[in-house]
């Protein structure tokens, strides 16, 4: 439960990529999120690194994100693709990242959730096709792995308010 209460996003990292060991574990958790009725062909986890990483950025960049350094330097960045965007297949998609992301916290790995970076993408065939996804298959949502210098602690959360109705 500690690495609920310690995650948060990390953008800074010292370029090391993650073990071959950790990522296994990182992609471990993610498939052993749960998917609707058992679809798991309807996801799909993608891992760049490298070049392709860079070219991403640097679309993303020229596109105007906010921040031109969209995936933070980050060596390393898992992809999850589905094949269809809808509200089950986005909900998949999004409990493999946040699988991904607890277990990243609990090995000490600096981790980020990104979605809009791989939004703006989405248009860019050239590097759809680079990604090697199956056929139709949509780019929603990632996380940036990578060793970073930073910490998680556990933190205070805010208990907001909550209807309860009958």
């Amino acid at each position: 439960m500690d690495a609920i209460f310690k995650r948060k996003s990390i953008r800074s990292y010292t370029g090391e990529k993650v073990s071959q060991e950790d990522l296994k574990k990182v992609i471990k958790a993610a498939q052993a999120s749960p998917c609707a009725r058992r679809q798991y062909e309807r996801v799909h986890l993608t891992l760049v690194e490298g070049e392709l990483l860079n070219e991403i950025e640097n679309y993303c960049a020229s596109k105007g994100a906010p921040n031109p350094h969209p995936l933070y330097g980050a060596p390393q960045l898992l992809v999850v693709s589905v094949a269809e965007v809808n509200n089950v297949d986005s909900a998949n998609a999004a409990m493999m990242i946040e699988n991904m992301s607890l277990e990243a916290v609990e090995l000490n790995l600096g981790q980020c959730v990104i979605y809009g970076a791989l939004a703006m993408i989405a248009d860019n065939q050239e590097l759809i096709k680079k990604l090697s996804l199956p056929a139709g298959f949509i780019p929603v949502g990632g996380l940036t792995l990578g060793i970073s210098e930073e910490k998680y602690e556990v933190r205070e959360v805010e208990v907001y308010d909550v209807n309860y109705v009958s």
